[in-house]
Order: C-alpha cells, then sequence, then structure tokens
C-alpha cells in the first residue's frame, strides 16, 4: 500500500525532521516513478522543500535522478540548492550512477539530438500466453521523443505496436500515470531494450510476419548506434554471481508454481493429448490413483518426447532469462537463481521429460493438475460428484458432457 502524495502546501507545514521523512517514505514507495515528483518540488520555491526534495533525489539510485540533480546544480540561482543537489550528486557518484552526457545538437534542428538515442524503456512480466509489453522512448536523429509501445513474443515478434510523439516531460509524466495504476511495469536498460527489441523484430520479419506502423522510427533511431551486447543482461548484473544457476536450489523450490511463470502451450499442439487426459480423468472404469497418475504421466512424457522441441526448448529459456531479469529489479534474487537453474538445463539438455518446470508446463497446458493444487482440488471434487451421480443413476443415462470442459483449456 502506497502512501498519498502530499501537495507542497502539506509538506512546508512539517517540521525537517519529518519533512525529510516523508520524501523519503516516497522514495521507498514510488522509486524512480519519483524523480518527476522531486523535480517539481525542487522548482517550487520553498526554500526547505526545495532542499529536501534534493536530498530525496540523491537516495534514487538510477541515472534520472543523477541528470535532475546535475539540471539543478547548473542552472539553479540559489546557491543552498547549487550546493546540496552538489552533495546528492556525489553520493550517487560514490555508487557509480553519473548524469548522461549530452548529445551533440542537430545542426539543422536546435534543440534535437543528432545521434538515435533510447532515453528510457520499461517492459513487464508475461502473460500466460508468452506475451508481454515493451515501452520505450526513442529519439531519432534530428527528431523529436516518441512514445513506442509494442507488445511482444519470444514465439511470432511483434504482435502490436503504437506510437506517438510526446516531449520528454509529456513522457515522463505518462509513464508515471501508467505506473500508479498499473502494477509490475519495470524500468530497464536501454541498451538492453534494444536488444530485446531487436530480437523480436528480427523473429517477426523470420516469421514473415507483418511489420508494424511506425517500425520506420525505431529502425531510424537504432541505425547509427554500436553493436548489440553479445547476449542478454541477466548475465551481466553486478548481482550475476548471487544468481548463478543452482542445481541444488533448482531440485528445492518449484518454479512453476509462481504466477509470473504459468504460461501455457500452444492449444493447437496440445489439444489431442488434453483429449486423452481427459478420458483417463472421466473413465467410468474404476482404476485405482496410482494406476490413473501412471497414464495420466505416459501423456505427458508422449507429448514432450513428440512435441516439444528444441525451438521451444530456446523460447522458453529466453522467457526465463528475462524474467530472472525482471526477477532482480523485483529484489526477488532467489526466484532469479530458480529461473535461471531452469534455462541452463534448457541450453544443456537435448531431451526435456526430466526437467521439472517443462513437465509442469506439459500438465498445465494439457489439463493435469496435482492433487494439492487449486485446479486439482477442483478436479477431485468434481470427480466425487460424477462418482456419486453414478451410484444413484445407471452409468447409461448419466450426462457427463462438458465435466472437464474447463481443464481441456488448461
Amino acid at each position: 500500500m502506497t502512501r498519498q502524495l502530499k501537495n507542497t502546501d502539506d509538506l512546508r507545514k512539517l517540521s525537517d525532521t519529518d519533512l525529510y521523512k516523508a520524501l523519503n517514505d516516497i522514495v521507498t514507495d514510488y522509486g524512480v516513478g519519483a524523480v518527476p515528483i522531486f523535480e517539481r518540488l525542487a522548482d517550487s520555491g520553498d526554500h526547505r522543500v526545495s532542499l529536501a526534495a534534493c536530498n530525496a533525489l540523491g537516495e534514487i539510485h538510477d541515472v534520472s535522478a543523477a541528470n535532475a540533480l546535475f539540471k539543478i546544480k547548473e542552472s539553479s540561482k540559489n546557491k543552498d540548492l547549487r550546493k546540496q543537489a552538489g552533495r546528492a550528486l556525489h553520493r550517487l557518484s560514490s555508487i557509480k550512477i553519473e548524469p548522461e552526457k549530452e548529445e551533440e545538437p542537430a545542426k539543422d534542428t536546435p534543440g534535437f539530438t543528432s545521434v538515435g538515442k533510447i532515453e528510457k524503456a520499461y517492459t513487464t512480466y508475461y502473460d500466460p500466453t508468452g506475451v508481454r509489453l515493451l515501452i520505450m522512448g526513442v529519439r531519432p536523429p534530428g527528431r523529436p521523443l516518441f512514445r513506442v509501445i509494442w507488445t511482444i513474443s519470444h514465439k511470432t515478434g511483434i504482435h502490436d505496436s503504437f506510437i506517438a510523439r510526446l516531449s520528454k516531460h509529456e513522457f515522463k509524466e505518462w509513464i508515471y500515470g501508467l505506473r500508479q495504476e498499473k502494477e509490475g511495469i519495470f524500468e530497464i536498460d536501454p541498451i538492453h531494450s534494444r536488444y530485446i527489441a531487436s530480437e523480436a523484430y528480427e523473429i517477426t520479419v523470420n516469421k514473415g510476419g507483418t511489420l508494424p506502423d511506425g517500425i520506420g522510427v525505431y529502425l531510424e533511431t537504432i541505425k547509427n548506434m554500436s553493436g548489440l551486447p553479445s547476449g542478454p543482461i541477466i548475465y551481466r548484473l553486478p548481482d550475476a554471481e548471487e544468481i548463478k544457476p543452482d542445481p541444488v536450489a533448482l531440485g528445492m523450490s518449484d518454479l512453476s508454481n509462481l504466477a509470473e511463470c504459468k504460461w501455457h502451450l500452444n492449444e493447437e499442439i496440445t489439444r489431442d493429448y488434453a483429449g486423452q487426459a481427459s478420458d483417463v480423468m472421466k473413465s467410468v472404469i474404476v482404476i485405482s490413483e496410482i494406476v490413473r497418475n501412471e497414464r495420466l504421466q505416459k501423456i505427458v512424457d508422449d507429448f514432450i518426447t513428440n512435441e516439444f522441441s528444441s525451438g521451444m526448448a530456446d523460447i522458453y529459456r529466453r522467457m526465463l532469462e528475462e524474467t530472472a531479469y525482471l526477477f532482480v529489479l523485483d529484489k526477488r534474487l532467489e526466484h532469479a537463481r530458480l529461473a535461471l537453474s531452469v534455462a541452463s538445463r534448457l541450453k544443456l539438455e537435448k531431451t526435456f521429460n526430466t526437467i521439472p518446470f517443462i513437465r509442469r508446463l506439459a500438465e498445465r497446458s494439457i489439463g493435469i493438475f496435482r492433487a494439492d493444487s487449486r485446479e486439482g482440488k477442483e478436479i477431485q471434487k468434481h470427480m466425487a460428484e460424477e462418482e456419486r451421480t453414478r451410484l444413484i443413476k445407471p452409468a447409461s443415462t448419466g450426462k457427463t458432457g462438458g465435466m472437464f470442459h474447463g481443464i481441456q483449456r488448461g
């Protein structure tokens, strides 16, 4: 639960101690999203509030805070405010967060950069179908800022796109408002956003998909940039040693239980196997639970052996690598380690039946759930009701159609 933001008048009434605490609370709740708030407060005209806002900016470990402090330090007419901004900048500099250098402006377009740049980038976790948002503030050479929104997946590339021209201030205001309304939008390294975007672009082209409107703005932005990183950012993070793959940790926890990893395989390739599983679960022939589970696991084995290709493994490996990165940003290092552990197995192994995460993915997609899961308990309830009905009615007149309609879809 986030704290309600106070306006400038309310902040003026606070003592120095309470004022600094109130702004630190905003840092805790909003993180980098609080930068626009503190920029406004620093320019509020109230000496105490402005100094406190500068101090708070120094607690946000992001280059956008360093940029804001540098701007205040260079442009403010108030000597005390310039000093406070300088002290906050020094704190950020001590942990290697420096303000960005301004690009040379284009000669024929004053005020605009001459080199393409991705200024800000944001993304989300994947939804159950493997699709997520990628949001970028891109500035093509000699042109203004554009907000680019893509929905992307590792299966088909770019699904949809929306582009609009915005000022830098308008983009900040828009993304701040969006992050207040919707949870799970993470600010990511702009260089890595280019890696993700270029990957989605290449998948779209290779699959013969239709390129979205506005793709030219992105391509124009990146055409003169230096080379792409050699791989996903997760392997280059300062926390890389702490989150390196751990087979022991993998065996102690089930990653597929996490809401962020409850993905589903395409229904087109699971439909026949889902039908087989449904027949086993609906069978009127009385069999033991052990035999029933053996038959269901045989269906899972057949599916993974016959249908789960190395190409599919690459898709889910990339999804796990990207999810691990967001887990790090979300301060969930143990979950990041688990995600990378599964990703490493998908990269090294040629057969996938023994990977618990893949078996859970297949089971969920086919419509098989463990007895202790919510879905499994619902199935047990239906089966008990079915058994009760058979005891009351002859099997020939019982109506079982549709009983497992929901679980067939996974």
